[in-house]
């Protein structure tokens, strides 16, 4: 129920027609209850009263000497959730994200700050959205071009952290903290 997204109706008509979620179920050839009465039986399940049961049957295993009761390893469900699938256009807009960030805190741990460095995030988001929101026929038409700004701007925000940390190869902070931060977020930009 829980991973098809099914309401208590639909795993009532699904466990009265199938085989298979009659014998999972333990229903076999008996009449199977209405909808209200799965939800009144799932409710009944609160957490609570699944510790107990949990309790019950970690009982039972070292009673039974299959387990010591020390360590339990219990499988788990995976909750979907939404994440951006790496496309070009988002790996790059990524790369100037992350590049734009660093080089923003290198800025607020040097006493001078950063010069020379333009934030073209906005600019390599916008183009990232258009190549995301075209439709086929605009592909066709458009999706190089677009590619090619995109590019080009990943390109002069690399080239503008190389210059960074080219300038502040030798920068101090005012004190030793500052001056790890400084080395760690060079060593970080140098990576990306």
């Amino acid at each position: 129920m829980r991973f098809k997204n099914w309401d208590y109706r639909e795993l009532r008509e699904r466990v009265a027609d199938g085989y298979t979620l009659r014998r999972f179920a333990h229903f076999f050839s008996k009449r199977v209850p209405k909808h209200d009465a799965f939800n009144r039986a799932f409710n009944k399940l609160t957490p609570k009263t699944l510790e107990a049961i949990n309790v019950l049957v970690v009982k039972a295993a070292v009673d039974l000497g299959i387990e010591d009761g020390n360590k339990l390893r219990v499988d788990t469900t995976v909750v979907e959730t939404d994440i951006h699938y790496p496309t070009d256009s988002t790996l790059l807009w990524d790369s100037v994200r992350v590049i734009t960030r660093l080089v923003g805190q290198l800025d607020e741990v040097l006493p001078r700050g950063v010069e020379g460095f333009t934030k073209r995030s906005r600019s390599a988001r916008r183009r990232m959205q258009e190549i995301q929101r075209m439709t086929p026929k605009q592909r066709h038409d458009r999706q190089a071009r677009k590619y090619r700004e995109l590019i080009r701007i990943t390109e002069r925000v690399v080239e503008n952290a190389r210059q960074v940390l080219r300038r502040t190869e030798g920068a101090r902070g005012i004190d030793l903290m500052d001056d790890i931060a400084i080395q760690a977020l060079r060593k970080e930009i140098a990576h990306y």
